[in-house]
């Protein structure tokens, strides 16, 4: 195995990698149980204390 096939299948483990990473993130965020968490976080800014 040479560097130059090495490097291309590095290459293309991390897009893998990257992509399966943001789009857990993305579900994770998207959740829709967590939605209550974010409207509550949301209002912190507007609430008078």
């Amino acid at each position: 195995m040479d560097l130059k096939l090495l490097h291309e299948l590095l290459r293309s483990a991390w897009t893998v990698v990257a992509v399966f990473t943001f789009l857990a993130i993305a579900a994770w965020a998207f959740w829709p149980s967590r939605r209550a968490d974010f409207d509550k976080r949301a209002r912190i800014p507007l609430d008078e204390r």
